[in-house]
């Protein structure tokens, strides 16, 4: 019994550890939203708070590539052009959000999100595991 009670919790940690970093980045996304001026344009709190949802997507999008293409070596480097885009769009979100300035401590958890999204993504797509 006691076997298959650690077997449950393997598993458990398993999915926190793939799934936890794109849930909380999507998080913090709909917390920027949720705090950005109801005066800005709609675009703007869109874009300032893009952040978080985009890494969950890229990190989805590349576990579900690395299912339906062949990983390759190859795809390293435009997923490290992505990379660079959402450092971008986290840095745009600094300078377009106009709420309470301590959301911006958020991002702590963005750049773990992107780091581990980077970490896991990149091995998913370019097939190469550690």
């Amino acid at each position: 019994m006691e076997a298959n009670n650690s077997l449950d919790v393997m598993k458990l940690l398993g999915y926190i550890q793939f799934f936890l970093a794109p849930l909380l980045t999507f998080a913090v996304s709909i917390i920027y939203f949720l705090f950005s001026p109801k005066s800005q344009p709609l675009l703007v709190r869109l874009l300032a708070s893009a952040h978080g949802a985009v890494i969950a997507i890229i990190f989805f999008l590349s576990l579900t590539l690395s299912n339906l293409v062949e990983p390759s070596p190859n795809f390293g480097k435009p997923f490290f052009i992505f990379y660079l885009a959402l450092l971008a769009l986290i840095v745009a979100s600094l300078f377009l959000f106009k709420g309470r300035k301590i959301i911006h401590g958020l991002q702590v958890i963005n750049l773990l999100g992107l780091v581990w999204t980077y970490f896991i993504g990149g091995m998913a797509i370019t097939g190469v595991w550690l």
